[in-house]
């Protein structure tokens, strides 16, 4: 009786069964060598630093949003607390500008109001010294770093 068929399906057999018989023979030498292990440790431990390292890029850019959602949450309160001074001040601000510096720190780089008297009447001359003053004073900046335009 005939088990291996005919024509074109005896080659694929014969080349499976080739590498079936080859596996066999050579797992008795991958014990006894313990290079079985070995490989196998070898493989896990690929897997686990691949895994380390998209870990660690997915950890990067986590944290960089989470500093980019910090800044931006900062610049909109200071935003809004600047505007409330204004207010104390007797101003209406018609922009309210934050930027900070890049880096890990939230250093404020630069504040620009576009400002005006609340009753209408134009400002005397100084207001806008004072009103930089006093953001200076309140936010430890240079007043250099402080644009005030009037706006009539």
């Amino acid at each position: 009786m005939n088990v291996i068929p005919q024509g074109e399906e005896r080659k694929y057999i014969r080349f499976f069964m080739g590498l079936l018989l080859i596996l066999v023979l050579i797992q008795p030498l991958l014990i006894a060598g313990q290079l079985e292990q070995i490989l196998s440790w070898e493989t896990l431990s690929e897997g686990i630093r691949q895994e380390y390292e998209d870990f660690s890029m997915e950890k990067k850019y986590l944290e960089q949003e989470g500093k980019d959602y910090v800044q931006k949450n900062c610049q909109k309160e200071m935003e809004r607390q600047i505007k409330t001074l204004l207010e104390q001040l007797s101003y209406e601000s018609t922009e309210v500008r934050v930027d900070f510096f890049n880096g890990e720190e939230l250093d404020v780089k630069e504040i620009r109001c576009v400002i005006r008297r609340a009753d209408g009447n134009p400002p005397g001359e100084g207001e806008p010294d004072q009103v930089k003053r006093k953001l200076a004073q309140v936010y430890n900046l240079p007043e250099g770093n402080i644009n005030i335009k009037i706006q009539e």
